[in-house]
C-alpha cells in the first residue's frame, strides 16, 4: 500500500493501518491529557502485524509495477502504430 493510500485509509475511511495509522476516539485522547504524540497510538504492533503490513505493501508494489509495465507496453504499441500510419 502506498503512503497516500495508507493515509486515505485512516483519514477518509477511518480505518487503522498497522504500523502507520490508528484511528483514536476522542475519549482516549482526553485520557492521555490531550496528547497527540504519534508513538502513543501507532507502534507496539506485534511482529506478525508488521510482517503482514510489509507483505501487503510488497505485493501491492509488485502488482502495480506489473500493471504499469503492461500498460506501458500497450501505449508503446499504440504509439508505434499511430506513427507508422502517418509516414
Amino acid at each position: 500500500m502506498s503512503t497516500s493510500s495508507a493515509s486515505s485509509a485512516a483519514y477518509q475511511d477511518f480505518k487503522d493501518e498497522p504500523g502507520f495509522t490508528r484511528v483514536v476516539p476522542i475519549e482516549e485522547i482526553r485520557a492521555k491529557e490531550g496528547s497527540l504524540s504519534i508513538p502513543l497510538d501507532v507502534g507496539g504492533e506485534t511482529q506478525a502485524q508488521t510482517d503482514a503490513a510489509v507483505g501487503t505493501a510488497t505485493t501491492a508494489l509488485a502488482d502495480a509495477l506489473a500493471d504499469w509495465l503492461q500498460s506501458s507496453s500497450s501505449v508503446r504499441r499504440s504509439l508505434d502504430a499511430l506513427l507508422s500510419s502517418t509516414e
